[in-house]
């Protein structure tokens, strides 16, 4: 009897998909699984459970397999869905931008809850590297009465991140900037009237680079993670602009590799121009976030 003639269940399509996930060397198949289960039927992917017994149509069935094989391929979950989930928003992700990861969500939190008495007034704030456009989005629908800078040196990178602001209802508080760093806003604004600059730059080591699982080494943007030699290129350059382009007091936020919070903090400390320069820790324990206030 043919699969088209007994038609495969919701429970064994999970079951089977789950295998070939972890024969793929996929780390969570279960929980990838139940993912792409969820986009299929349009539901949660607490609600799957209660589709177990439920047929798969021809159709379905056909989208069901195709989603299986791309990722038993790795790539991305995030990419075969189409968009990923960033502190609430739904946001579009493609092969343009990397994957917005639980670390940045936790840098984001920590800025607002340092711009939290601050909520009220009108901020300019500048998101460098803002790729998907995740953080200036987040921040945007926080801080309603914020402008928000939304820099990136790919214009493809840029056009998904305005489609992503348009979809939020904010794109209006957002100017989208293609450039290198802060350099970019030269023309836009004045020196010295940002009131925050929040950063997640790409910070993979060379020595790094063979280390890295499959979703990122062969589907995201090497742009967006490789940060030369030692990962720091483009950290060491946005501390030499930062201090320009912040107000006195201005908060700048970055988000580390997993052994650059010494180094960076060494920067900041020798420049001389920083104050309450701190260093905090992502949930796994990684001293992986440096916030710190121009003199």
């Amino acid at each position: 009897m043919s699969r088209q003639e007994h038609k495969l269940t919701v429970g064994r399509a999970l079951k089977e998909a789950t295998q070939r996930f972890r024969n793929a060397g996929i780390p969570t198949p279960e929980v990838d699984a139940r993912w792409l289960m969820a986009h299929l039927l349009a539901c949660s992917v607490t609600e799957v459970f209660f589709h177990q017994r439920e047929p798969l149509t021809a159709e379905m069935l056909k989208a069901w397999e195709e989603m299986v094989k791309q990722r038993c391929l790795r790539r991305p979950l995030a990419y075969i869905i189409g968009s990923w989930d960033f502190m609430g928003l739904k946001i579009k992700v493609d092969e343009r931008v990397m994957i917005p990861r639980q670390e940045t969500e936790e840098l984001v939190e920590h800025f607002i809850t340092k711009l939290r008495s601050r909520r009220s007034e009108q901020l300019t704030i500048a998101d460098v590297g803002t790729g998907s456009g995740a953080i200036a989005i987040a921040l945007a629908v926080h801080f309603a009465n914020a402008h928000i800078f939304a820099i990136d040196i790919s214009d493809e990178a840029l056009q998904l991140a305005e489609e992503n602001a348009k979809a939020h209802g904010v794109d209006e508080r957002i100017t989208f900037v293609c450039g290198s760093l802060l350099e970019a806003l030269k023309g836009i604004v004045e020196h010295g009237s940002l009131s925050a600059v929040i950063a997640n730059l790409p910070y993979v080591a060379e020595h790094e680079v063979a280390m890295l699982p499959p979703e990122v080494l062969k589907y995201e943007p090497k742009s967006s993670w490789y940060g030369g030699f030692d990962g720091l290129c483009y950290i060491r350059e946005l501390l030499n602009q930062a201090h320009d382009w912040l107000c006195v007091g201005g908060l700048l936020a970055l988000e580390v590799g997993h052994n650059h919070a010494d180094c960076v903090l060494n920067l900041l400390e020798a420049s001389g121009k920083y104050e309450q320069i701190e260093v905090l820790k992502d949930s796994a324990g990684v001293r992986r976030f440096v916030f710190a206030k121009r003199r």
